[in-house]
């Protein structure tokens, strides 16, 4: 049996098991092909043995790092944020999305994308969407909002949740 690689990968080790597991367009030690080694003071830049590196050498492959996520800013400063998907602007870690039903409702890079949208009754559905009933309490619930236990003394004589326990 023989694999056949995509373009810009290799299988250097010849183990046909674990696939092409090199990518040769920035492995100083399979640049371009396997066991394509550059030579001393080179660089693997797009599969081609290269003295110029006109970003930052990081780990043997030349990398933008005010761009690249993984080396944002100095090589190995990895972007990462809770519940979020991180990019690099200007060696500046940044949040590039938040996952789905989270928000950045505080503003703050350092917590991520803090806030469950669907179940936070300060942030339900939206930041600064406050759930609030008259003499109930408030539930949020994949991401609406709703009416919770009445207060003592209290009830939701019309069955109207929108005016909380009127009665």
């Amino acid at each position: 049996c023989t694999i056949t690689c995509a373009s810009g990968f290799g299988n250097c080790d010849g183990n046909a098991s674990n696939g092409c597991e090199t990518t040769v367009t920035n492995d100083a030690a399979n640049c371009g092909t396997c066991g394509n080694r550059c030579g001393a003071g080179q660089s693997c830049v797009r599969g081609v043995c290269t003295t110029v590196c006109t970003d930052t050498m990081c780990g043997g492959a030349c990398v933008d790092t005010t761009t690249n996520a993984s080396n944002c800013g100095a090589c190995g400063r990895v972007c990462s944020f809770a519940n979020a998907t991180p990019r690099c602007v200007g060696s500046t870690c940044a949040i590039a999305t938040c996952n789905g039903g989270y928000a950045n409702c505080d503003a703050t890079l350092t917590n991520g994308c803090e806030t469950n949208l669907q179940t936070d009754v300060g942030n339900c559905g939206a930041c600064t969407n406050r759930c609030s009933f008259a003499n109930a309490t408030a539930t949020c619930a994949g991401g609406v909002c709703a009416l919770g236990t009445c207060a003592a003394g209290f009830a939701n004589c019309d069955g109207n949740p929108a005016n909380g326990c009127e009665t």
